[in-house]
């Protein structure tokens, strides 16, 4: 691994990794309030994936990074604490659940994810009611995915809203090509925000 390459994710995951530790700990110690904790560590959560996704598409791998860095052990120690945060009851917005095989298994996430946008919106062009069910069952897929991924929340949302408008007007999308590619286009401006929410697109 080059250091050129690798030295710039180095103090990014440390930093990073440190302030989940040192928040999870003040937290247990009674010195953080809910709600602080909840949005500091979701920010953190939310850098690590950052790091995670740079990390892939420089094809880096993050194993040899750490090993590199002798930093093994305290990042695997806190993708667990992030996790046990996640099983806390909370009263509002709770941590996604298995985040921390979320964060171990991001670049292969990523891709379902992907994929299950593009085949979306390619069964939506070709939609009449014959393949309704199947684009019901793709729906239903990407927000599974959407929910292995922590951090995807609002994204998640949009999808939804866009398939109750997807039931609410199946007939006249049914009939109208116009409608379809309209439609279509409000699901890629939630596709483009899940990319920009990764820093996928450059």
């Amino acid at each position: 691994m080059s250091k050129d390459n690798s030295s710039e994710f180095e103090s990014e995951i440390y930093a990073t990794v440190n302030t989940i530790i040192k928040l999870f700990s003040e937290f247990q110690q009674g010195n953080l309030k809910d709600t602080f904790f909840q949005r500091s560590i979701r920010n953190a959560m939310d850098n690590l994936i950052r790091i995670n996704i740079k990390i892939n598409e420089k094809n880096l791998d993050l194993s040899e990074l750490l090993e590199k860095m002798n930093f093994t052990q305290q990042y695997h120690y806190a993708i667990s604490t992030i996790n046990e945060a996640s099983s806390l009851e909370f009263v509002n917005t709770p941590f996604p659940k298995s985040v921390s095989s979320s964060l171990l298994k991001i670049p292969g996430i990523s891709s379902e994810i992907t994929s299950s946008f593009i085949t979306l919106m390619d069964a939506i062009k070709l939609y009449e009611y014959d393949n309704y069910d199947l684009i019901q069952g793709l729906f239903q897929d990407l927000k599974e995915n959407l929910e292995k991924f922590p951090g995807l929340e609002a994204i998640k949302r949009n999808i939804v809203q866009n398939y109750n408008n997807f039931i609410n007007n199946k007939g006249k999308i049914a009939h109208s090509t116009q409608l379809r590619n309209e439609f279509v286009d409000e699901i890629y401006k939630v596709y483009k925000e899940f990319q920009q929410k990764l820093n996928l697109d450059g």
